[in-house]
């Protein structure tokens, strides 16, 4: 039975009764003196970035960081939720206002005792975080903002400008220690550990809801049933999201130091994306060395049970059987985790292997290597369909065949040999033999991607790509685009997927490298110089006339007279260059 003798008085509420006002009355305090530590660091001006980002679950103390820092540094602290100002726009008007007016920037004695807190910024628009993000660049006052989810896509861009802080879950002891010492005794509760752990647990180790839950269920109640205590604790058990990570540190730290054992119930609850997490346990469960039983034959047990669990996610997919979907789940995660839990083990070594620690659960590689693979399956695909086309004669080879033997044995020498070893004179040459493969330049460009044709070399041919100059390279692309005006299969295949440069871009690109970078070399009075040679030769006429161009009278009567075009006249109307005389 749970003592009340106090009978929790109504009044104030315990969160805010008993909210902290030092750094030393707080429960987990490591990331409020991280934050400590970089205001002063600001003051002085020897920090890098000029805004800190709490990132963390609600109830962790976040918001109680902010405060309990700025009291202890005799600062004010200008709040603002960032969730109800969600645009750009409204920033401006209310928040970016404020960090530019006396308050914060003329009086010094005034922005030197405040701290601008953003709070709940993942919940603004993106044009919201790209105003935050002037304002990191522009303020005199330290900017902290606060999230829950730092993962946000949203705030990709604003974590490049701001002093990353992850504050964390306080472990279950310490919390339990927290309120048996600092609230329960003081409001005259007697609560068994093992209960108050299991509310810990059931709130996600949030202290604000955990005080709001005591505080109703002991109110004016003088005793109360342990099995009354843990039914209420049941049913305010908090909905949480379960994140990727998250979901592949269930499996594969259950059991260790940093992780509880867990049932396979609450196993295959978690399991949300079967898809996903048995590829995190592949990538990862090597790393894990049982203590009780040899590592090696752990791993091959763990290989063989991923190896079955792949045979039945091939029934899943292609025979539509769904009823093994639990086995697979058992024999691709569950099991291969509880063979070799024990200790991790880092392949690294000297002082990375501290920081692989910090984070043992490790992003599947197979993903980035699987984009990658089908990005190349594409371009090859693509560039089968121009070597086929009939307007080129064709190719008698499929994809496999332009794959391993037209582009490392075949198009590698012709397409870069020539360029290499005799310039700016080889560039014809190298035209022509794309006209008879209907090679573009932007495929030009994308072969060199594909892994074939940076590997396989043979005996006589050992060209590099990277070897061919900047200037031929450039001279090479305005040949080609003076010529040529259709477009690349491969770069419309692949524009869905971003950062697919067009020719222009190519061009500025092998001019700059051409350059080399001589303009930061000139001088003022060298820059001058050329500016008003160029303005001067705008003005004064060449030295041959340019020629007229001819009215629409004149072209009536040279078609009347039946003049015929001259490859000449189809190249001034293609290229708008009139400057020649006939």
């Amino acid at each position: 039975m749970v003592e009340v003798t106090n009978a929790a008085n109504v009044g104030e509420p315990w969160a805010e009764k008993y909210k902290p006002k030092t750094i030393a009355q707080m429960c987990y305090p490591s990331s409020a003196n991280k934050l400590k530590a970089w205001i002063e660091t600001f003051d002085s001006g020897s920090s890098r970035m000029r805004a800190a980002l709490l990132s963390g679950p609600p109830g962790v103390g976040k918001t109680t960081s902010v405060y309990v820092v700025a009291r202890e540094l005799g600062r004010i602290v200008v709040e603002y939720n960032a969730s109800h100002f969600r645009s750009g726009k409204s920033l401006r008007e209310h928040v970016t206002v404020s960090i530019n007016n006396n308050t914060f920037n003329m009086n010094a004695s005034s922005y030197a005792k405040s701290i601008l807190l953003m709070d709940e910024v993942d919940g603004c628009d993106i044009g919201g975080v790209k105003e935050i993000i002037e304002m990191t660049k522009t303020t005199k006052t330290p900017i902290v903002c606060t999230c829950n989810d730092r993962w946000n896509q949203k705030l990709r861009p604003l974590l490049n400008y701001v002093e990353d802080f992850r504050v964390s879950r306080p472990p279950c002891n310490i919390v339990a220690n927290y309120l048996c010492d600092k609230v329960l005794a003081r409001e005259g509760i007697s609560l068994s550990k093992q209960l108050l752990q299991d509310i810990i647990q059931r709130s996600g180790s949030d202290i604000r809801s955990m005080l709001n839950n005591l505080q109703m269920w002991c109110l004016n109640r003088k005793s109360l049933e342990q099995k009354a205590l843990a039914a209420c604790a049941l049913q305010s058990a908090k909905d949480g999201d379960v994140g990727l990570f998250d979901a592949a540190e269930m499996f594969l730290l259950q059991g260790t130091s940093r992780g509880k054992p867990r049932s396979i119930e609450e196993l295959q609850t978690a399991f949300y994306n079967s898809d996903l997490v048995d590829l995190f346990v592949q990538e990862n469960y090597i790393h894990f060395n049982p203590e009780d039983r040899d590592w090696m034959e752990a791993v091959a047990d763990a290989a063989e049970s991923i190896s079955l669990a792949d045979a039945l996610q091939r029934i899943m997919y292609y025979e539509q059987n769904w009823s093994v979907s639990r086995a697979h789940v058992q024999l691709s995660s569950i099991a291969p985790c509880a063979i070799t839990r024990g200790h991790y083990e880092s392949f690294l070594s000297g002082q990375q292997v501290f920081f692989d620690r910090q984070r043992p659960v490790k992003f599947p590689t197979w993903l980035g290597q699987n984009s990658s693979a089908n990005k190349n399956k594409r371009i090859i695909r693509c560039l089968t369909l121009q070597a086929l086309s009939p307007s080129t004669g064709g190719i008698s080879g499929n994809q496999e065949d332009v794959l391993l033997d037209y582009i490392p044995l075949g198009w590698e020498g012709a397409l870069t040999r020539p360029l290499v070893e005799r310039g700016k004179a080889a560039v014809d040459d190298v035209i022509r033999f794309m006209d008879q493969y209907h090679i573009m330049r932007d495929d030009w460009e994308f072969i060199q991607t594909v892994p074939h044709f940076k590997t396989m070399r043979t005996s006589n041919d050992n060209v590099a790509m990277g070897t061919i100059p900047a200037a031929v390279k450039s001279a090479f692309t305005r040949e080609f685009n003076k010529t040529h005006r259709a477009e690349s299969f491969v770069k419309g295949a692949l524009q869905h997927m971003g950062g697919v440069e067009t020719q222009s871009e190519w061009a500025e690109e092998d001019t700059e490298k051409e350059n080399g970078g001589n303009e930061l070399l000139k001088t003022n009075t060298g820059a001058k110089k050329t500016a008003a040679a160029k303005k001067t030769a705008k003005k004064e006429p060449a030295s041959k006339p340019k020629a007229k161009k001819p009215s629409l009278k004149t072209k009536k009567t040279a078609k009347k007279g039946g003049r015929k075009a001259t490859p000449s006249d189809s190249e001034e109307e293609f290229t708008g260059d009139s400057s020649d005389d006939d």
